[in-house]
């Protein structure tokens, strides 16, 4: 089984630690060309992060048919004077998102690095590539 490393698309080298990760992420906050992050477990074992204002993060379990998005839904409350009539129908309204925060790319990425369950709020969801 090979070593998990984390390539960062600005040079930055870094070790495969929470440590490397979060400078990675770092470097991605503030690079303007490649501000990506990969932790890699192996060639087709990994989970990626895009940072283009709002973060994108996906990831790959094996091929390209194993190719996923990451998103999570939001609960929206209703506005103030709609509530009496929503309150009747529905009290909130989910929408999934795919802009992430780099808050929430840290939290899913050092889950990944350390081969802990992803957190409760992310949806994968199966994509071309």
């Amino acid at each position: 089984m090979s070593e998990t490393k984390i390539i960062c698309g600005t040079g930055l080298l870094v070790g495969p630690s929470i440590k490397g990760l979060i400078s990675a992420l770092d470097a991605a906050s503030v690079a303007i060309v490649d501000p990506f992050v990969i932790v890699a477990r192996s060639g087709q074992h990994y989970m990626q992060c895009l940072n283009k204002g709002d973060w994108k993060l996906e990831k790959r379990e094996g091929s390209e048919g194993e190719h996923f998005e990451a998103s999570r839904t939001n609960l929206e409350p209703p506005a103030p004077e709609k509530i009496a009539f929503l309150d009747k129908i529905l009290a909130r309204r989910e929408v999934l998102s795919v802009r992430l925060n780099r808050d929430e790319v840290e939290e899913a990425m050092t889950a990944y690095l350390e081969g802990n369950a992803d957190p409760d709020w992310i949806i994968w969801t199966r994509i071309e590539v």
